[in-house]
Order: structure tokens, then C-alpha cells, then sequence
């Protein structure tokens, strides 16, 4: 029984580890994309919505910095429960469906900002000229 949750968690923190390296891969888009349309800005109102969506990515970036170091102290953690051959602590299980909410939160919380930069994108889009863009990535058509 012990075993099977240990595979469990382990299973489960390698899901984390692809959840948060796709997010962050994501965020990295949506960084460069920023970049993209600074240059086809031209409004005050939009230039101060552009800087609250950087700040809001650079903030997130720090989120997962966060949490892939929760991940790592926790797979820590189970691999010397592990090792010692002992049942699971109620400090694992709970640190457990502790994360296990976390990375959802996180991850609804970064689609929501997302949501919102694409909004924003397709704002400036219609207002602006869109001919020095390279590219326009598909959560931004």
C-alpha cells in the first residue's frame, strides 16, 4: 500500500514539474509577445497597461521560482520517506494536497492572465498597424 502511494506522489510531482516547465514556457511567449507589441503602442493608457501585464508575467515567473522549489524540497522529502522505508508522514500527506492545490491555483490563475494579455493583445491590434510584427501567436488571433 505504501508503495502505490509512493508512486502516486511521485507520479504527481512529475506531472507538476511538466505543468510548471509548459507555464513557464507559455510565459516566455507571452514576454516576447509584449516586446512585440511595445513597438506598435502609441496611447499612454495602453503604454501603462503594457508595463501592468510585464509586471504581472515578471510576477509570475517569481511564482514558479517558487513553487519548482517547493517541488524539489517535497520530492526531497519523499525520497528519504522512501528510503527509511517508513509509511507516509501526515507532514507528506498533507504537503501533499497542499501542492496539489497550489499548482491548480497557479495554473488558473496564469490562464486567467493569459486570458487577459490576449484581450489586450487584440486591442492594440485593431487599433494599431500590425506590420512590424513578426509573428502573431494563436492566443493572440
Amino acid at each position: 500500500m505504501y508503495q502505490s502511494k509512493l508512486q502516486q506522489y511521485r507520479y504527481d510531482i512529475e506531472m507538476w514539474k511538466r505543468a510548471l516547465r509548459n507555464a513557464q514556457e507559455e510565459n516566455t511567449i507571452l514576454k516576447n509577445r509584449l516586446a512585440d507589441l511595445s513597438c506598435i503602442v502609441q496611447e499612454k493608457k495602453d503604454i501603462n497597461l503594457l508595463d501592468l501585464h510585464q509586471t504581472s508575467l515578471i510576477k509570475i515567473d517569481n511564482i514558479f521560482s517558487i513553487f519548482r522549489n517547493d517541488i524539489y524540497r517535497y520530492n526531497l522529502m519523499i525520497e528519504e520517506e522512501s528510503s527509511a522505508a517508513s509509511e507516509a508522514t501526515e507532514l507528506s500527506i498533507s504537503r501533499h494536497s497542499k501542492m496539489s492545490n497550489e499548482i491548480e491555483l497557479i495554473e488558473s490563475t496564469f490562464n486567467k492572465s493569459k486570458f487577459n494579455f490576449t484581450k489586450f493583445c487584440i486591442e492594440v491590434i485593431l487599433k494599431g498597424d500590425t506590420s512590424n510584427l513578426s509573428y502573431l501567436p494563436v492566443f493572440c488571433r
